[in-house]
C-alpha cells in the first residue's frame, strides 16, 4: 500500500482517501501542483494513484532530458513540440509555473526573431519548474 511522505498510509475507504488527497494537495505546502484530478480517475484506488504517479514522474524525467539535449543542439523545433506534449499533464497536476514556462516554449515555433540567449533562459527556467514538479511528485508517494 503506498504511503504518504510522512509514511502514513492511504485509508482504504474513498471518504478518508478523498480527504487524504485534499490534504496532499493543500497548495498552502509550496508543492506547486495538485493531485486531486489525477485522484478522481482513481475512484479512490490508492494503488491506481500511485502508477499514475509513476507514470508522470518517468514522463516528466524524459521531459527534461530531451529539453536539455534540444537546447543544447538549438532545435527549437524539438523544443517547442516536448512543451506541447509536456503542457495536458502539467495542466492536470495544476503546476501553474510549470505550464507558464512550457506555453513559452511551445510557442518558439512560431517565433521567427529567436535569441538564443533568451530561449536559453526560458529553457533553464522551465527545467527548472519541471525539476521541482519532479522532486515534488517522487517524494508525495513512497516506493515500498
Amino acid at each position: 500500500m503506498p504511503h504518504l511522505k510522512s509514511g502514513k498510509r492511504f485509508a482504504d475507504n474513498g471518504q478518508s482517501f478523498e480527504n487524504e488527497i485534499k490534504s496532499l494537495n493543500d497548495d498552502s505546502s509550496g508543492k506547486g501542483y495538485d493531485l486531486s484530478k489525477f485522484a478522481a480517475y482513481t475512484s479512490g484506488d490508492p494503488e491506481a494513484l500511485k502508477i499514475i504517479i509513476k507514470s508522470l514522474t518517468s514522463s516528466i524525467k524524459l521531459t527534461i532530458e530531451q529539453m536539455q539535449e534540444a537546447l543544447h543542439d538549438n532545435d527549437f523545433t524539438t523544443l517547442s513540440l516536448l512543451a506541447h506534449r509536456a503542457l495536458p499533464n502539467i495542466r492536470n497536476l495544476g503546476a501553474q509555473n510549470a505550464i507558464a514556462s512550457l506555453v513559452d516554449i511551445e510557442r518558439l515555433r512560431n517565433n521567427s526573431s529567436l535569441n538564443p540567449l533568451e530561449v536559453k533562459d526560458k529553457v533553464n527556467k522551465c527545467v527548472s519548474e519541471l525539476e521541482e514538479v519532479y522532486k515534488g511528485l517522487s517524494e508525495t508517494i513512497l516506493v515500498e
